[in-house]
């Protein structure tokens, strides 16, 4: 029996078994199917991320806990001025009297004839825990980027990415995030 007879029986018996194609290739795939990559990258306001997907999985969860808090009722926001929009904000972390001292000095230091923002420092020690001087942060850059003039973009797109930040964060994200849209409304981000 010729060879290239030999050849094409095994060929054709190959197919028909399941091993291989017509075209000699293996139908089998190249690799297991139970060895899959751990590692993922995702897209999280504009930052690529790479990780396990556990951690990722984590990350994201947190991240939608937060966005899914209620913060306040939206129904009147329009109609409030924005300095009683952030007391409002404020108040269920900082308590009324704190949040309109804040708003109040805050509100001072934008509204000087050059708004200087360093009288704001102050502040900071009539918090106790580390997420409100955080949030006082996050604050602070919110008003900065709405009252305060700017020569160069840098400055202002810095501020921007800082609020941004703290639309992640697990403690204050939810009011930054309320902030923003807040912004959003009024053309300014």
């Amino acid at each position: 029996m010729p060879i290239d007879a030999v050849a094409q029986g095994w060929l054709w018996w190959s197919v028909l078994v399941g091993d291989h194609s017509l075209n000699g290739a293996p139908l089998t795939p190249t690799h297991h199917p139970t060895k899959m990559n751990n590692t993922i990258q995702v897209l999280i306001n504009g930052n690529q991320v790479q990780g396990q997907i556990d951690e990722i999985a984590k990350i994201l969860g947190m991240v939608s806990e937060t966005m899914a808090k209620p913060v306040s009722s939206t129904l009147d926001e329009e109609l409030l001025p924005f300095n009683k929009f952030a007391i409002r904000e404020l108040s269920p972390h900082l308590g009324e009297e704190l949040a309109t001292q804040v708003v109040e000095k805050l509100e001072k230091c934008a509204k000087s004839f050059y708004p200087d923002f360093r009288n704001f420092i102050g502040m900071y020690r009539k918090v106790g825990s580390i997420e409100q001087r955080q949030l006082l942060k996050t604050l602070s850059a919110i008003y900065r980027f709405k009252f305060g003039r700017y020569y160069n973009d840098s400055s202002k797109y810095s501020l921007k990415s800082e609020i941004k930040y703290a639309t992640i964060c697990p403690h204050c994200g939810a009011i930054a995030n309320a902030f923003v849209m807040r912004l959003t409304k009024e053309g300014l981000w």
